[in-house]
């Protein structure tokens, strides 16, 4: 590998040898007595040469730390390792009704295929990620948060339409949610069992609450499950008009670290565009199932590793070059936008990706 004298850039398909002369396109500087086999070789055929670069999380990361790195690799790659996960379930009145899958009509009702699917997904994160803390948060017509030691926090009714407020409630039971899946287990899956319809359907309050909860760990995860539209509370939503209130709450949850995915069955209204909204800003997923596949899609939507939390990547590059932006990047909550800089030779420019989670 030939690299720049000045600057340490790598002579690549792109670069110029000629009689052992190369300019380097960063920084101007004459690199002489260059081996013109080597810059044959770096451009390949003679053609245009491109490199892809793959960020990985680096083994050992303090990401990774957890008594989860330690498991075995085949278990670890199918779930990622994150700090917290608040599981937001909806318990309104129509998670009640049996489900169809497939065409045929079931005896599961939509609450218990969401309870069978979150059950398989903490029994998952005890044997491959004992130190996540599992939070569970029902809502429908008011919200609970059960905490870590074991009790049911009813968040206040006069709380319910301000976003501000939800959040500062979610931060306030920070100090009530620290032990890992892998300590409260049977504790855990009791709740999530004894879960009973009832209710409206306050979504937008569930998730201020949630960001506001996930927050004290950077990384953490809200993964949101629903069959229907938000009618309660902040989030209101009218049907075929949109709702600013999830840009804004991504928004937040993104300046927070937090990535928001969501679940729902199919067939069923809920305003997808604007809880899609939401989760596209923080780099989130969203899903629509067949309940029958609900629980494969849980393990799914939580085995996307979080890289780094409010990262920006400065791309410099020489003359004649650009940063092309895949279809990948693009359809993130991230993008590139392109400057000049002030500290670049003539002739340059530098590509700023800001990311989010």
């Amino acid at each position: 590998m030939t690299s720049c004298l000045n600057c340490g850039a790598v002579l690549s398909g792109t670069s110029t040898v000629i009689s052992g002369k190369w300019a380097c396109e960063f920084c101007g500087e004459e690199n002489r007595g260059v081996d013109e086999e080597a810059a044959r070789a770096a451009s390949g055929s003679g053609g245009r040469a491109m490199r892809t670069f793959v960020t990985e999380r680096p083994t050992g990361s303090a990401s990774s730390s957890s008594p989860s790195s330690s498991s075995s690799s085949s278990s670890s790659s199918s779930t990622a390792s994150y700090p917290m996960i608040v599981f937001c379930i909806d318990i309104s009145g129509s998670m009640d009704c049996n489900v169809t899958s497939k065409g045929k009509a079931t005896t599961m009702t939509r609450l218990g295929c969401v309870k069978k699917a979150v059950l398989a997904q903490l029994e998952h994160l005890q044997k491959t990620s004992p130190g996540t803390i599992a939070v569970i948060l029902p809502f429908a017509s008011g919200l609970t948060v059960h905490d870590t030691a074991g009790k049911a926090n009813h968040v206040p009714g006069d709380a319910m339409n301000s976003m501000e407020r939800l959040l500062r409630v979610g931060e306030s039971y920070r100090g009530q949610c620290k032990a890992g899946i892998g300590q409260n287990m049977k504790q855990v899956s009791g709740v999530v069992s004894g879960l009973r319809t009832e209710g409206c359907t306050a979504l937008g309050p569930a998730l201020a609450v949630a960001v506001g909860l996930a927050s004290k760990h950077a990384g953490s995860k809200v993964f949101l499950c629903t069959d229907g539209l938000a009618n309660e509370g902040v989030g209101k939503v009218t049907k075929g008009k949109p709702n600013e209130y999830y840009a804004q709450i991504g928004a937040e949850a993104k300046r927070r670290a937090v990535t928001v995915s969501v679940m729902t069955m199919e067939g069923e209204d809920c305003c997808m565009e604007d809880l899609g909204t939401c989760a596209d800003a923080t780099g989130g997923q969203v899903e629509i199932v067949d309940p029958a596949q609900m629980a494969t899609t849980v393990v799914s939507l939580l085995s996307k590793a979080t890289l780094g939390t409010n990262a920006t990547v400065t791309v410099q590059v020489g003359r004649g070059l650009f940063v092309e932006e895949s279809a990948a990047a693009s359809s993130s909550s991230s993008s590139f936008s392109s400057s000049s800089s002030s500290t670049a030779p003539s002739g340059q420019f530098k590509a700023v990706r800001e990311l989010g989670t």
